[in-house]
């Protein structure tokens, strides 16, 4: 017997609201950070908050929200990781990272709402749909510190020290959800 994960609609509070209330869930994700040997960056709990907030809002309020979050940090509030902010964080190191974000959150967006559409996401589809979004984020953020670190430092600090947590961070989106 399958389990099927019904999603929370937030069509009842207006979209201004909505996008206020998940840019701020992620910025306090973020602050739940601790540091992973091997690398000089954190594992957050961002990726947590970006993926559920593609999940419950969809794609266009999903990637809206996370839009809504990156302005903010580049503004000067302190809603990154670590307490960053400013331009210079959100187009450093991590830019491929933080572009991932609103792909991965439109991603699963795109993928919730249309499976809900149907019948609801099955749990076993939003955890598959959860590690594709981390993968999606994990592959961007490569990218980004390839262009800056080279292609061996990427994969050695960027994405081999977040598998393991992309697949616990997945589980944790899916029992929120």
């Amino acid at each position: 017997m399958r389990k099927a994960v019904h999603l929370v609609s937030v069509a009842h509070l207006p979209t201004a609201v909505t996008l206020t209330l998940a840019a701020l869930f992620i910025a306090f994700a973020a602050w739940l950070s601790f540091p992973i040997p091997g690398t000089n960056i954190p594992q957050t709990g961002q990726t947590v908050a970006v993926l559920t907030v593609g999940a419950l809002l969809g794609s266009r309020l999903g990637a809206a929200a996370v839009v809504l979050y990156l302005l903010l940090g580049a503004l000067g509030l302190p809603v990154y990781s670590d307490g960053g902010s400013g331009w210079s964080v959100l187009f450093g190191s991590s830019v491929g990272y933080f572009g991932g974000f609103v792909v991965a959150a439109a991603f699963l967006g795109f993928i919730s709402k249309r499976a809900s559409r149907f019948l609801a996401l099955k749990t076993g589809q939003l955890l598959i749909a959860m590690l594709v979004g981390h993968g999606v984020i994990l592959l961007c953020g490569f990218v980004g510190l390839a262009a800056e670190a080279g292609v061996a430092t990427a994969w050695q600090q960027g994405v081999v020290p977040f598998i393991y947590g992309g697949v616990i961070k997945s589980i944790i989106s899916v029992l929120l959800i």
